[in-house]
């Protein structure tokens, strides 16, 4: 699914990747972060299919939950052929951080030309949301990107509120790339929003 809504939708934004650099992503509340290969394969400077597609991405991602954060991390190793016997390393490009995304300026650094939110949980904790997305739009410049996907219309409408100031909009619509007898968790991405720092 991530994929197809990066092929559908990010050509929408008119957003350019760096050409002078190596891209960097960060993923805020990513969980186990199914998603990680297809934004690495999607924004990398090689277009190679497969697991070796990581040239020109640094990607990071971090999650509260420290439990998802070693799952993300045991999901992205490498075998070290050189090691006998032969051990599992992570594998370079991906970097997994446990920790509170309100402090995330405290947790990394620089600047981040994708941001992506995987299906942030903002109703009832709006004031929150808008906090995080206030600080990770710190760490973004003038026409890097930002990526959302929601769950339910009103969470949409909410991050829409926070994100506008910001940011352009250029994307906020139902994904039409939601498969019919989808799993219900792909049902968290059920709209995306895309927008270009201002």
């Amino acid at each position: 699914m991530w994929a197809e809504l990066l092929r559908e939708y990010v050509p929408e934004t008119k957003y350019q990747l760096p050409k002078d650099r190596d891209a960097r992503v960060l993923s805020v509340g990513c969980g186990s972060c199914p998603e990680a290969l297809s934004l690495n394969q999607y924004f990398g400077k090689s277009k190679r299919v497969g697991r070796d597609s990581l040239d020109g991405v640094d990607f990071i991602g971090v999650d509260i939950d420290g439990k998802a954060i070693e799952r993300a991390r045991f999901d992205y190793q490498m075998p070290d052929w050189n090691s006998r016997p032969i051990e599992w390393v992570p594998e370079p490009g991906y970097t997994f951080i446990p920790g509170d995304a309100t402090r995330i300026q405290d947790l990394v650094q620089g600047r981040f030309d994708v941001v992506v939110y995987a299906h942030p949980e903002i109703l009832h904790r709006e004031n929150i949301w808008a906090g995080i997305f206030n600080q990770v739009a710190n760490l973004q410049q003038s026409g890097d990107l930002l990526i959302a996907t929601l769950r339910l219309p009103e969470e949409k409408e909410t991050a829409l509120k926070s994100l506008q100031p910001p940011y352009h909009i250029r994307v906020a619509t139902e994904n039409k790339h939601m498969q019919t007898g989808y799993s219900p968790q792909d049902e968290r991405h059920k709209f995306v929003v895309m927008g270009i720092r201002k």
